[in-house]
């Protein structure tokens, strides 16, 4: 509710995050976002162009573990987000974590977006990785003298899988 007051406000949804909602915040604000260029009959899917400077880039944000950071390193190109790799001394519940690297990890990568799905069961721990990755992110693209905002080009719509799975089983 805050948030989306400060936006009718402001007249835009360039506006500050609540806190503790972040990744809810960057949700409404992109939506926003496509809703007014819809409105204003602005072509949409539209590639948004960002330049960084290629390199690894580290950053942190708060996972499960409420003792320790989970710190991720980005490696970048001038335009990909080439990999990315978590530090194991994070204090998270490992085969919780793992299941997020496994499972978003190669999401983010293929489809070049911070905005994939968390992985159900882990999504503290997915959470905190995609945060690290897109403050990663904003690091490569402000040492090229691009802004926070062009962060954007990352937030690509992800297509909502259609795959089945049938399992057989005995107890579940």
């Amino acid at each position: 509710e805050e948030l989306t007051a400060a936006i009718k406000d402001a007249q835009s949804p360039q506006v500050d995050g609540v806190s503790g909602a972040t990744i809810t915040s960057k949700a409404i604000q992109t939506a926003a976002q496509k809703a007014i260029a819809q409105a204003k009959g602005e072509e949409e899917g539209g590639a948004v162009s960002v330049k960084m400077v290629p390199g690894t880039y580290t950053a942190a944000a708060q996972g499960f573990a409420k003792a320790e950071l989970l710190e991720v390193s980005v490696t970048v190109s001038q335009d990909r987000i080439e990999s990315v790799e978590v530090n194991p001394d994070n204090g998270e519940t490992a085969t919780v974590l793992q299941s997020a690297i496994d499972l978003m990890i190669p999401r983010i990568i293929e489809h070049q977006s911070v905005t994939v799905d968390a992985v159900c069961g882990a999504t503290v721990s997915s959470n905190a990785i995609k945060t690290a990755v897109e403050s990663a992110l904003v690091q490569a693209i402000t040492a090229a003298g691009g802004q926070e905002t062009d962060i954007e080009a990352f937030y690509a719509d992800v297509p909502v899988s259609t795959a089945k799975e049938e399992l057989d089983v005995d107890i579940l």
